[in-house]
């Protein structure tokens, strides 16, 4: 599926791994108005921002065309990015981090990039350096040059301390996040044959206005649904009948909401065996 492959990847994910992301790098970097208020409904951490001093001369680019960030801030600084421009600061709650590639045909990283990184490190300000490889070749020679790049920088700001970090962890030291519990719960109302109505809570604010709400049928198709809203900011609903989608079809339902330091917390209900399973990824 090309259009919603993104979509029924997650429903997978979530259901038959019982894993669902935090943190987010596009393909190409490539961040278009859809994909920004996606993203701003779940996942806290996005590593997209490619902003170059030199923005190179490749045909196939222009205009933006592959990943637009030519207005968007060429500093290591993360962002709250606009709900209508994400190249720009605004008042969306997710956090945009720059993330440049290793040896490539654009947007690459440079030593002086690094040295701006350390740069800012050495001002007493929390910096996240990250580099990315979107390819098949083998990485040793970009890594190593990667690797003298920091090596010189090092030596120019002997007094910065470095961390090799996965983003997870990189972005919640750069934001001083610290790990906050949503205890997400799932609770059955009701289980009558024709009806089956869940109640879903969190003790703590989630990330985005919901949870993730995926739906495996007895047929192996995957639904995508949003919740009714409580009355309490709290709590979420959903009803299975014969007006929507019946519990006779239901085989799995799998429920995924993130904490704003990018905990994330998955449930997975067995309409078979109505066993209720939970799973929890800190990333410490």
């Amino acid at each position: 599926i090309a259009y919603n492959g993104h979509i029924v990847d997650l429903w997978e994910k979530i259901i038959e791994r019982n894993w669902f992301p935090s943190t987010y790098r596009p393909g190409f970097h490539t961040i278009r108005p859809d994909s920004n208020w996606f993203l701003e409904q779940w996942i806290p951490f996005d590593f997209s921002n490619q902003s170059t001093k030199n923005e190179g001369d490749q045909p196939d680019l222009i205009d933006g065309r592959w990943g637009d960030w030519r207005r968007a801030s060429k500093s290591w600084e993360p962002y709250n990015p606009d709900i209508y421009d994400y190249q720009i600061k605004g008042n969306c709650k997710r956090w945009i981090f720059r993330c440049l590639n290793m040896e490539a045909r654009l947007r690459e990283l440079t030593q002086e990039d690094v040295d701006e990184a350390f740069n800012r490190a050495n001002n007493n300000i929390p910096t996240a350096l990250a580099f990315t490889n979107h390819d098949f070749r083998k990485m040793n020679g970009e890594i190593d040059k990667i690797r003298n790049y920091i090596s010189i920088s090092m030596k120019k700001f002997s007094d910065v301390k470095i961390h090799f970090s996965n983003p997870i962890n990189a972005a919640r030291k750069v934001l001083n996040l610290k790990q906050n519990l949503i205890n997400l719960n799932l609770e059955i109302l009701d289980n009558r044959k024709d009806l089956f109505k869940i109640k879903v809570t969190s003790n703590n604010n989630i990330f985005g206005p919901q949870p993730y709400l995926a739906i495996k049928t007895l047929k192996n198709e995957f639904i995508w649904e949003n919740f009714d809203k409580g009355l309490n900011e709290y709590e979420w609903f959903f009803t299975f009948d014969s007006h929507h989608i019946p519990k006779s079809s239901l085989d799995k339902i799998g429920i995924a909401a993130n904490s704003f330091d990018g905990t994330t917390e998955v449930i997975n209900l067995d309409l078979k065996s109505l066993k209720i399973n939970k799973y929890l990824y800190n990333y410490e």
